[in-house]
């Protein structure tokens, strides 16, 4: 009777002593590309792998898939979760980041260490993260086209909105200008030297169609005060703008 009372009490004392939680801590490396980073777990603890801030997981391998669980974290590509699902294993996990640098771990299970709840791991050139990334998801790139996309459709709605207004506006000038023209000046027509057709006006400008032997230089009387010399335009077709009138 004594004997059994005591492999009842040894197996109580081995049962709530496996109980007991393992020595749990957090890490912070500072990763060479030839380093490989040692990873205490436990088969009831969740491992976080903590890329820097402006670094995502691009690429996550691990040798025994089978019992082992690695995973970013969806939607925060900078954690990596860790997990092993039976005890006294090991394996290697590899992390490829968007800005190409790779982090190597030697993962083992129920090691004498304390297990590690966070990895903070960083880069040793940190002037790697600077730069542009190297690499972009092809969800991110899916991204980035429909943005184009919609930003090429928005540039030609307003490019065909805005040539409809001009169309419009030109339209409207066209109708209306035959009503701001006025013929009120006397002359004689086709007289040389400067052979006058025609001389008008709207409300801007005085034009005067002619065909004179040289280019002839404008004068116009104003308010009474002498000659003053126009400021004239003319075109192909033998008109002249004088574009000081109205003023």
């Amino acid at each position: 009777m004594l004997h059994k009372g005591f492999l009842a009490t040894f197996f109580v004392v081995l049962a709530f002593g496996a109980d007991d939680p393992p020595t749990t801590t957090t890490e912070a490396v500072v990763a060479h590309d030839e380093d490989i980073i040692p990873l205490h777990s436990s088969l009831r603890e969740t491992t976080l792998i903590v890329l820097p801030a402006a670094e995502k997981a691009m690429g996550v391998f691990c040798g025994d898939k089978a019992y082992w669980n690695v995973d970013v974290i969806p939607g925060a590509a900078r954690y990596v979760a860790v997990k092993p699902s039976k005890t006294g294993i090991s394996t290697d996990i590899h992390i490829v980041t968007d800005h190409n640098n790779s982090y190597t771990f030697q993962a083992v299970e129920g090691s004498s260490g304390p297990v590690a709840l966070k990895v903070f791991v960083k880069p040793a050139d940190a002037s790697s993260l600077e730069k542009p990334p190297v690499f972009v998801s092809a969800s991110e790139v899916a991204g980035l086209k429909q943005q184009l996309a919609e930003a090429q459709a928005a540039l030609k709605k307003a490019r065909d909105a805005s040539t409809a207004e001009v169309k419009s506006k030109a339209e409207q000038i066209r109708a209306a200008y035959p009503d701001t023209m006025q013929f009120a000046y006397h002359f004689k027509k086709d007289k040389p030297p400067f052979n006058v057709e025609a001389v008008w006006r709207d409300d801007k400008f005085t034009y005067i169609r002619a065909n004179p032997q040289e280019a002839p230089a404008l004068y116009e009387v104003r308010d009474g005060n002498g000659l003053e010399q126009c400021q004239v335009v003319s075109n192909q077709n033998g008109t002249v703008r004088d574009s000081s009138a109205g003023e």
